[in-house]
């Protein structure tokens, strides 16, 4: 794999369906933005709906990717993948291509992401989509991980032990923020060979409030593959009061980390695009964010970027 320190990464972020705006079709939260530049990196919008002479474009430029929280549909009731999974699909074969040729492009999913990314890399198959929905009752609850045999000496707690105990908090305090329905069991998880082959054993586990037990974080075996059903970016960015997301030091500092690990798997690659122009123009410096958390649709984040 590459060595070299990119100090111009770019994270490429999947945007999300947007079922209620006239001006735009597409979303994602700003925290998101927010939580890859916090780790020392770029964002870059990548549309649900863009062309595929676009997508030829921009995917092979970008240094990582990341698939957010929210709500959405990876198939439709004829089974076949909606255009959100079907490009979750291709950027994980990205990933793949991209292995192949020596060049380590990682790719994070959180909330939706995680179960995004565990479907797509699970076959996909959607008579057996891996997911339980919605079984969970997990909404705004804060929780240390349940680590598994899989936890100590992975690549991801030896990165967390060595910022100052991230792992300990982790494991040990109410810092993981968890606002979902959906979700995988762990049996569910251990018995689609295709995840065991990709990911092998889940870093942790966790219990809803009622006892039900989901996978909550996971890392690929050889590819730089993350998940998280837990929401890094809220406790560093979101505010509203209607959750009770935890922002004391310790769920700062822990969950401001795993932007800087994330980032740092995506500066062990050289890809850039053709030109400045061309970067320049596929960059969210392009967009505003909009104010949302004073009320209406998506008030749960402080600031959407519309699309």
């Amino acid at each position: 794999m590459a060595t070299a320190d990119n100090t111009r990464p770019i994270i490429g972020i999947l945007t999300l369906p947007t079922h209620n705006r006239p001006d735009a079709t597409s979303y994602f939260p700003a925290s998101y933005v927010k939580w890859v530049e916090s780790g020392g990196a770029r964002a870059a919008p990548v549309k649900f709906d863009s062309t595929d002479a676009q997508l030829k474009a921009l995917l092979p430029s970008l240094n990582g990717f990341l698939f957010t929280g929210g709500g959405e549909d990876f198939y439709y009731p004829n089974k076949t993948l909606t255009p959100y999974s079907s490009l979750a699909l291709r950027i994980l074969n990205e990933v793949r291509a991209a292995a192949g040729q020596k060049q380590r492009v990682p790719l994070w999913g959180t909330c939706l992401g995680f179960q995004l990314l565990s479907f797509v890399a699970s076959g996909p198959n959607v008579d057996d989509p891996v997911l339980s929905c919605p079984p969970f009752n997990s909404e705004d609850i804060h929780l240390p991980l349940d680590p598994t045999a899989a936890w100590k000496g992975s690549e991801f707690q030896r990165a967390a032990a060595s910022a100052g105990g991230v792992d300990t908090i982790l494991t040990t305090q109410g810092v993981t923020a968890n606002f979902h329905h959906c979700g995988i069991t762990p049996d569910a998880f251990r018995g689609n060979s295709n995840l065991t082959k990709v990911f092998g054993e889940p870093l942790s586990t966790n219990k809803d409030l009622d006892g039900k037990e989901f996978v909550s974080t996971i890392q690929g075996k050889d590819l730089p593959l993350y998940g998280t059903q837990w929401h890094p970016e809220k406790p560093v960015f979101e505010w509203t009061t209607s959750h009770h997301t935890n922002h004391d030091t310790a769920s700062v500092k822990a969950n401001s980390w795993t932007a800087r690990f994330f980032v740092d798997q995506a500066r062990l690659n050289n890809r850039s695009f053709p030109t400045l122009n061309a970067e320049t123009s596929a960059l969210i410096y392009n967009y505003e964010p909009h104010f949302t958390g004073a009320g209406g649709s998506y008030d749960e984040f402080e600031q959407c970027y519309f699309f």
